[in-house]
């Protein structure tokens, strides 16, 4: 009977991430296009980015506790609640501050979905001693995800040269189906919903166990620095791509075959068997080179500066997918909520920062010059953090 309520909760959730994949997807690969036609420039586009990352980092560790000691599956559904708000006011407005406002109910939304139907169901596999199908679920997560991007993206591309901002309607139908799925099928253990003082105390002391299980697991804390180091890469890359290939004269109808491509090499890198990458320590060796390919960024041939930046997407998707991998691995089942949602708020205060950064950033050098920057910087800083973290441990190991 476990056993069904685990692959019926697998298949729903896989399911309706799967529509919410395809639906926030279909405006990604021409978003800067949709922006830039509503008449905003490329600094407030950055700036309207800013409010996706605040929200989350104001909601996102609230979210988490609540997830752990209340509904999962309604805190699900109302995260799609707030997507779908965000959807209808860029399909209606021009304004600035409204789609400011619009992004803010994004990150409330991406916020609210941080460990609830998937730790729920990763929790469902530890209690079941089923561990061995932990790294399964989540690869398979990430991979049928990854086909909703692909899926939703080259559809938003494509039906946008034909029936422009309406993507948004049908996004919008993607995700009342995704909740309506969810809320109806996916079976979850009944929990009160009602703020009781004792209720509050059992946040209250959740959120002293949560800092007390990184303070016993250093390795927790250090994936957390690391995770906050790659948003410099990331944010540089989901914010600029579009504007900095513009920049090479690269025609907005061939974004959606980049986006796409994008997430063929993110599918790859999900597929990497981590307990086998010690086998290719020889070749590793010469991974530092990899600092130095976006010098490319200022060239003219379009095949050279391509080939290394998707070399570096497909670097950064590995240290994220291993990162994710082991932090899900050692976090204890009943903090995992609370630890996805504080882990998901550290990336997002080093997103807050760097797209401030960012925005003044492109106001005073090119945008190829940006690009390069922070992709050297990103890699050298996590290497330096790696060197930094290996002599320690070899220095204790010595004291020992």
């Amino acid at each position: 009977m476990e056993s069904l309520s685990i692959k019926r909760n697998t298949l729903v959730f896989l399911l309706s991430n799967f529509l919410v994949s395809v639906a926030y997807s279909l405006p990604h690969s021409i978003l800067t296009v949709i922006l830039l036609a509503k008449g905003l420039s490329l600094s407030q586009i950055l700036i309207i980015q800013s409010a996706y990352s605040i929200a989350i980092v104001l909601f996102e560790f609230p979210s988490g506790l609540l997830a752990d000691n209340y509904s999962r599956k309604n805190l699900y559904s109302l995260s799609k609640l707030f997507l779908i708000i965000m959807f209808l006011i860029v399909l209606f407005s021009n304004q600035f501050y409204l789609i400011f406002a619009a992004w803010f109910c994004y990150g409330i939304a991406a916020a609210l979905d941080s460990g609830t139907l998937d730790a729920y169901i990763i929790n469902q596999l530890k209690l079941a001693h089923r561990e061995a199908e932990l790294r399964k679920f989540l690869a398979l997560s990430n991979r049928l995800e990854i086909v909703g991007l692909l899926l939703g993206s080259s559809l938003g591309g494509i039906l946008y040269h034909f029936i422009g901002i309406n993507i948004y309607v049908l996004g919008t139908v993607f995700l009342v189906a995704s909740t309506l799925i969810s809320f109806f099928f996916f079976k979850e253990t009944t929990k009160s919903d009602s703020l009781q003082a004792s209720h509050v105390m059992v946040l209250k002391k959740q959120i002293t166990d949560s800092f007390k299980e990184l303070r016993k697991q250093p390795r927790l804390s250090l994936i957390l620095i690391f995770d906050f180091l790659t948003q410099i890469f990331f944010q540089t890359h989901f914010q600029l791509w579009q504007s900095f290939f513009l920049s090479k004269g690269i025609d907005s109808q061939y974004f959606p075959f980049f986006y796409i491509t994008f997430q063929v090499i993110t599918l790859f890198s999900y597929s990497i068997n981590i307990d086998g990458v010690k086998k290719y320590a020889g070749v590793l060796k010469f991974s530092p080179l990899i600092v130095f390919l976006p010098l490319t960024f200022f060239l003219g041939k379009i095949e050279i500066f391509l080939t290394a930046y998707f070399i570096f997407v497909f670097v950064f998707y590995v240290i994220e997918f291993i990162l994710n991998y082991q932090f899900n691995k050692m976090v204890s089942v009943e903090n995992i909520s609370s630890l996805i949602s504080f882990k998901s708020t550290v990336s997002r205060i080093g997103s807050v920062l760097l797209l401030c950064i960012l925005s003044f950033m492109v106001k005073q050098m090119s945008v190829s010059a940006v690009m390069a920057i922070n992709f050297m910087l990103s890699l050298v800083l996590l290497a330096v953090l790696s060197v930094i973290i290996m002599k320690k441990a070899v220095v204790d190991s010595d004291v020992k």
